[in-house]
């Protein structure tokens, strides 16, 4: 069985990502750990925590949280979406205190332990078995892997919701994940372990509309409503902010890159090494150029066979409304 430390900013696309692992019989979540990004570092936690109280699965991962940073590296983090791509300040803000009238109950631990320690623990619990999956800006991935030096050698995987070639356009927008602390991203992109980039523009096939909320058949339970109507604020948030239909779910589709590879084709490329200024301003996660007396360190998603994935989440969420519905039915 897989065993994978999930590190997310929830964030309701996020959350559903999260649910789902939490259901899959194939996949042992050891670890769940919270990071300011979507939402600031505080709701975040208190979001995690609430939903997995909601959800309580039958195998509750330990939990850790993003702790205050320090003065020199608070400058990189920044959480104020709008200020980094021209969204939503309600985006920024959103916690599952009201999702579309489904309120979660709200579930705050005194002391919770820090997400870097909690990932560390994952690891060398089950070395080079634990995959980490990182759905948020790497600022935990990055701590962990400063504290512990020798975490990247017993990682089985890293797989980050982020990053990307330009290889259409020089001029791509930053993406959100690696802008929002530049210094973590650093750290991680030097790591010597094996990772994995799942860039938003690789996964655009993988779309869903309110049409396919259809198919879901989530009703007539309070688990599949709450999936329901966090879907049904994820394409409300799309169109009022892009004037979409459609959402794409980079966050499931770094999931499945991690637990079903043969569902994308992916590239080998070089990490960025002189990462300074403004260079994540343009998204250079990887670069083109072949560096001199280097082999390629890391692997970077460019096309997914999105209908085979789009119809494993379907089936997904059908299975977490049955066995939430025979858990809550005792």
């Amino acid at each position: 069985m897989r065993k994978i430390a999930l590190d997310a900013d929830p964030g309701v696309a996020d959350a559903l990502a999260l649910a789902f692992a939490l259901f899959d019989p194939n996949v042992e979540i050891v670890a769940v750990t919270s990071v300011g990004g979507w939402v600031d570092s505080q709701t975040s936690a208190r979001n995690l925590q609430s939903l997995l109280a909601f959800l309580d699965p039958p195998r509750l991962p330990r939990i850790g949280v993003e702790k205050p940073r320090d003065v020199e590296v608070k400058k990189q983090k920044r959480n104020d979406y709008s200020t980094i791509k021209g969204g939503s300040r309600e985006l920024a803000s959103t916690a599952f205190n009201d999702i579309n009238g489904f309120a979660l109950p709200a579930v705050e631990r005194f002391a919770p332990r820090s997400a870097a320690t909690i990932l560390r623990d994952a690891v060398r619990s089950h070395p080079r078995e634990t995959s980490i999956l990182a759905l948020g800006p790497l600022t935990n991935v990055a701590r962990a892997f400063r504290r512990d030096p020798e975490l990247p050698f017993l990682l089985h995987r890293l797989v980050v919701a982020g990053g990307g070639v330009p290889f259409r356009s020089p001029t791509n927008a930053a993406e959100f994940n690696i802008v929002c602390d530049r210094q973590a991203a650093r750290v991680v992109f030097q790591a010597p372990c094996a990772k994995t980039f799942v860039p938003a523009d690789a996964v655009a096939d993988l779309v869903f509309s309110l049409d396919d909320l259809q198919a879901f058949e989530l009703r007539d339970d309070v688990v599949g409503e709450f999936l329901r109507r966090s879907l049904l604020e994820i394409l409300r948030v799309r169109r009022q902010t892009q004037g979409s239909e459609v959402v794409c779910l980079q966050e499931f589709a770094a999931y499945f890159a991690l637990v079903a590879p043969h569902l994308f084709s992916t590239i080998e490329a070089y990490s960025v090494d002189e990462i300074s200024g403004n260079a994540f301003d343009i998204a250079n996660a990887a670069r083109r150029r072949t560096p001199v007396n280097r082999r390629p360190d890391v692997e970077i998603v460019r096309r997914v066979d999105a209908d085979a994935v789009r119809q494993k989440i379907v089936d997904g969420f059908r299975r977490i409304v049955e066995r939430a519905r025979s858990h809550f039915s005792r």
